[in-house]
């Protein structure tokens, strides 16, 4: 669109299709990535509960256990929210979540949950648990098949959360991590002693290694929203700010969380967690054993979906180790990786592979700074795949022993200060096509990715810049296009990010700059993200110009409108998907 034109502005949808049938990676070396995360729409529970109303108080002194239980107790076992104004609210004891709660705050800029814990706890947690119901597998099973043999199907139902696994001491490095390799999995039917599952399974299970099926009952349902947690107290064991144990389709979205101890977000035997459009930075040491995390998988978590987040100063801002599969971290953006135990400092890896054989995992669309795939704890299994991610520092590194099968596909490899940019691949059985490392295509004679995307068929609801879908990988020019999580950051523009539940109307009254908060209605200023049905309005009073004098963009489901008669400007710049 033309600066100084004056128009209306109607939403128009751009789809980009996946070339499925012809992509480079064999088929046998992936599986469907498309299902993880949260299934199906995030809900919004319709009874709320302040926390106010029972006791709460968001002066950042006084204690809001007791409140924030009371609140909880007055949701009367129905899922619900509990809702925090504006303020910071303190807590001096650990917030456990059942079933069916959500805590939403006003914004990560207006809400802080303030913790103080003076002892080795994890701050939120939602566990549910292992039971002790397990039977054997009859038969050996193979990768993508759905179903199971039991020796005695009879102890499980339709819609039970299992965990699939076998005797893994040949696999996992360390005893901790033992029963680890494996799969988490609902039951679709049984027919007799056959167990049905609604995700295929992704590797063997032979009757040599005694595979077992265990009943899980997890904890469901659980949010954590639009919020800050920020927490004071350092202890010397690993805990974690939010810690889903045995938990499944649970989310964390629009979370600022300050200073970790062991993990910002911590996925432990867990499946259908997804964490988004979130900020996680800082931590109080970042030595070894455990310290100065981001987001970790593990203990067989499987189907999470880790995107268009933040990461900040942390030693690794997603790690993935014992056993977790199926998982995808997409479109995150990391930058300051420390640590204090090898030299150079900023040598570490953001995403990490940290061995006891986590596998079949995606990385797509992410600019972090370095990429590793160590042997911390042995080797990491096979067809981890790397597609389309950019690495700014020193590169990416599967070290000798640590990498089994490993996909790497159209990364880019951008660093160009000393002993930077390197592209360094061992282990065994790698696939590689389409790199490139600087300015040089990495294997020699592959041409452009074909693959897309493994996630999405078309540009992405939170893609809200104008750079078009996908920026990273060929036929991009290496480190020229950005994703919305590193343009968010760099903007300075809300580096957390909340959808409204509803659509809702924004309107320009005032004269000049759009980015100015007091020339709108009641100082709503339009997010970086319209929720569908929402409508930006601009009507300046006569004879007076709205100025766009940012970038935004327009998504599909929403609109932008310039009364008649009115004056609207561009400066900056102007995209409608």
């Amino acid at each position: 669109m033309e600066r100084g034109k004056y128009f209306t502005a109607l939403l128009l949808l751009t789809i980009i299709t996946v070339n499925i049938c012809a992509q480079v990676i064999p088929v046998n070396r992936i599986t469907d990535w498309s299902m993880a995360g949260y299934p199906g729409k995030i809900p919004v529970y319709p009874l709320v509960k302040n926390i106010n109303d029972y006791g709460g108080t968001g002066n950042s002194t006084s204690a809001n256990d007791q409140a924030l239980q009371a609140a909880i107790t007055g949701l009367n076992n129905q899922p619900g929210i509990i809702y925090f104004p504006a303020g910071t609210f303190h807590f001096i004891k650990p917030i456990l979540l059942g079933s069916g709660i959500v805590l939403k705050g006003e914004g990560a800029g207006s809400t802080t949950l303030l913790f103080n814990l003076a002892g080795s706890k994890d701050l939120i947690k939602i566990a549910g648990a292992v039971t002790g119901i397990v039977t054997n597998i009859a038969a050996s099973v193979y990768k993508d098949s759905n179903l199971v043999l039991a020796a005695d199907a009879t102890l499980f139902g339709v819609n039970d959360y299992v965990k699939i696994y076998q005797n893994d001491a040949a696999l996992v490095n360390n005893s901790w991590a033992l029963e680890s390799v494996g799969q988490i999995v609902q039951i679709e039917k049984i027919e007799g002693n056959k167990i049905y599952f609604s995700d295929a399974l992704r590797r063997n299970y032979l009757l040599a290694d005694a595979p077992k099926i265990r009943k899980l009952a997890m904890a469901t349902g659980v949010g954590i929203e639009c919020l800050k947690v920020k927490r004071m107290d350092a202890t010397p064991l690993q805990t974690s700010n939010i810690y889903f144990l045995n938990a499944a389709n649970c989310w964390v979205r629009g979370v600022e969380s300050d200073k970790s101890n062991f993990a910002h977000v911590k996925i432990a035997g867990s499946t259908h967690i997804e964490v988004s459009n979130s900020y996680f930075h800082g931590a109080f040491a970042y030595g070894g054993n455990g310290q100065g995390y981001g987001v970790t998988c593990e203990f067989t978590s499987g189907n999470c979906k880790i995107e268009n987040n933040i990461f900040r100063q942390l030693r690794h801002a997603m790690l993935l180790q014992a056993g977790a599969n199926g998982n995808v971290f997409s479109y995150n953006y990391s930058l300051q990786p420390f640590n204090t135990d090898t030299f150079p400092y900023n040598l570490s890896g953001d995403i990490v592979l940290h061995g006891n054989y986590p596998y079949q995992n995606l990385f797509e669309g992410n600019i972090v700074q370095n990429i590793i795939a160590d042997v911390s704890h042995g080797i990491n299994g096979p067809f981890n795949t790397f597609l389309r991610n950019r690495a700014e520092l020193y590169g990416i590194f599967i070290v000798e022993g640590g990498g089994d099968s490993t996909n790497i596909v159209g990364n880019e490899i951008t660093g160009t200060s000393y002993q930077q940019g390197n592209y360094y691949l061992q282990g065994r059985g790698n696939f590689e096509y389409g790199n490139m490392k600087k300015d040089t295509l990495v294997p020699e004679g592959t041409g452009q990715p074909v693959e897309t995307s493994y996630l999405y068929s078309s540009t992405p609801s939170f893609w809200n810049i104008s750079a078009a879908w996908p920026s990273i990988g060929k036929p991009n020019l290496p480190g020229t296009k950005a994703i919305p999580a590193k343009q968010r950051f760099t903007a300075a523009n809300g580096l957390t990010f909340c959808l409204n539940d509803s659509p809702v109307t924004y309107i320009f009254t005032g004269i000049g700059q759009w980015s100015v908060a007091a020339n709108w209605a009641n100082n709503n200023m339009p997010p970086a993200l319209l929720s569908a049905g929402s409508k930006i309005v601009i009507d300046p009073p006569e004879g007076q110009k709205c100025v766009l004098d940012i970038s935004y963009v327009i998504n599909p489901g929403a609109s932008l409108t310039v009364k008649e008669g009115k004056q609207f400007e561009i400066t900056g710049s102007l995209t409608m998907r």
